[in-house]
């Protein structure tokens, strides 16, 4: 195998204008497919950086009469879909708001303001401690969590800082907490959470502005929650008619809801540079093939020598997956800058884009995609260079030996 890589470099470097061109290609080829993968499997393959995230739901109001499909639900509801619905592990509501941080120059922080026990039900704060159900109290809601950014940003990353305070609004706000940089509820911009000061007996029910999330008791599947919940709102629709007529609930997955208008989009993405991929394939095949024609004399002498076709066609694919290896190792050079600009020009809202990075996984998929893709450029010339193409030009040689002798 060594003697068979050492015949490999020599041969490529024999050809440094063929040899180049074919690099430039696959560079190409494998970069940009690698950078649309990270892209893929950070958005769409990775699980949600959620606790049990494969049974959080989100929950909405529905009207189909009016063709309102994804609404929001009123305070009222939501407290009687906690109270009633044995299907949820838990419920917890959330809304989506600004508020003033200091007092001589402050500026606007993205706040989410969240029943107490949401976030404990979905992730595990990195330092510090999730919002305790009191903190839900009217008068008692002071406390603070802060997201990884702001963490940095605003608390110059000091564990430290958990425990000290900050004003907003005027008002002093206790950091009890701080989640890592993977949560993002409802999106990574939002900056802190304060927890909801719920008073069920100030929730209308004409408000439907609270978005949801419930986490499904073990065991429970999503149509068993969808058959629960609809009996709980015909029974609110029947009990409040002046509110409630003709809304009902819907359960949405959480992975669906975040992920679904993307998918599309990035599938066919992903498609677009497969193409593009197999189309490089097909190039190199052709120059790798255009480059054997001239070497038939040189595989015509390594048969004559006892070269079996095995023999030759592990050359020619050894020559093959050296080019495809040191292409694949510039496309992904290529692809790390790719990934910094597909980031920096990602549509606003993608989700979870704080998460595409050249890991372990996309390094992984880098080398499968160049090893397979040395395979599909280099078996095929192969196979026709060892094969008619030889033979013909042991025929051809003996035909110009014994055309020589007889001269002579």
């Amino acid at each position: 195998m060594l003697h068979d890589l050492k015949v490999a470099v020599r041969s490529l470097r024999r050809s440094p204008g063929l040899t180049t061109a074919a690099l430039i290609t696959l560079a190409l080829g494998i970069g940009a497919t690698t950078a649309v993968f990270s892209v893929v499997d950070s958005v769409l393959l990775r699980p949600l950086p959620f606790r049990d995230s494969d049974r959080l739901v989100r929950v909405y109001a529905t009207k189909p009469t009016q063709q309102v499909d994804r609404s929001g639900l009123a305070g009222a509801d939501f407290v009687d879909l906690r109270e009633r619905v044995d299907s949820f592990e838990h419920i917890g509501a959330y809304r989506w708001f600004g508020l003033a941080l200091g007092a001589e120059r402050p500026r606007e922080l993205s706040v989410v303001m969240a029943t107490p026990g949401l976030i404990g039900a979905m992730t595990t704060p990195v330092y510090g401690r999730a919002f305790l159900p009191e903190e839900g109290v009217p008068g008692q809601s002071n406390a603070l969590i802060a997201s990884w950014r702001f963490f940095q940003s605003e608390l110059g990353g000091d564990p430290s800082r958990v425990g000290s305070e900050l004003i907003l609004d005027g008002e002093p706000y206790r950091v009890v907490g701080v989640v890592g940089p993977e949560f993002a509820l409802p999106v990574s911009s939002v900056e802190v959470w304060i927890p909801w000061a719920f008073d069920p007996a100030q929730q209308s029910r004409d408000s439907r502005w609270w978005s949801t999330v419930a986490k499904l008791a073990p065991g429970v599947s999503l149509e068993q929650g969808q058959a629960e919940v609809s009996r709980v709102a015909a029974s609110l629709e029947e009990s409040f008619p002046d509110s409630n007529e003709g809304w009902g609930v819907t359960l949405v997955p959480l992975r669906e809801q975040m992920l679904g208008q993307v998918r599309p989009a990035l599938t066919s993405l992903m498609l677009a540079v497969g193409l593009v991929l197999l189309i490089a394939c097909a190039n190199v095949a052709n120059l790798l093939l255009a480059r054997g024609m001239a070497r038939q004399g040189e595989l015509a002498v390594r048969t004559s020598l006892g070269a079996g076709r095995v023999r030759l066609l592990r050359q020619l694919l050894t020559e093959s997956l050296v080019l495809a290896l040191v292409g694949g190792a510039l496309g992904v050079l290529l692809a790390r800058f790719a990934i910094s600009g597909l980031v920096v020009a990602a549509p606003e809202g993608l989700p979870r884009i704080a998460e595409i990075d050249l890991d372990g996984r996309v390094l992984l998929f880098a080398l499968a995609a160049t090893l397979l893709t040395g395979l599909l450029f280099g078996l095929l010339p192969a196979l026709r260079l060892t094969g008619t193409g030889v033979s013909d030009a042991i025929r051809d040689s003996g035909r110009g030996s014994e055309g020589g002798k007889g001269k002579a």
